[in-house]
C-alpha cells in the first residue's frame, strides 16, 4: 500500500510540473500572439497608407521588383 501511495504522490508531482511547464508555454504563446497581432495591424496600416498614396499620386508611376530592376526586362 505504501508503494501505491508513493506512486500517486510521484504522479501528482509530475502532473504539477507538467502543468507549470504548460502554463509557461501558454504565457509565451500569448506573448507571441500579441506581437504577431500587433505586427499584422501595423502592416495593415502601412498597406492602407501605400494604397492611399498610390491612388492620390498626381503622376503615374510603377513599382518594380528585383528582376525588373536589373534592366534586362525592358
Amino acid at each position: 500500500m505504501s508503494t501505491t501511495v508513493m506512486d500517486q504522490i510521484e504522479l501528482r508531482l509530475s502532473a504539477l510540473e507538467t502543468i507549470e511547464k504548460l502554463a509557461k508555454i501558454n504565457e509565451e504563446s500569448k506573448d507571441y500572439y500579441e506581437n504577431v497581432n500587433l505586427a499584422n495591424k501595423k502592416l495593415e496600416q502601412s498597406e492602407l497608407r501605400m494604397k492611399s498614396f498610390i491612388t492620390k499620386a498626381p503622376i503615374a508611376f510603377g513599382i518594380l521588383s528585383g528582376n525588373e530592376l536589373d534592366g534586362r526586362n525592358f
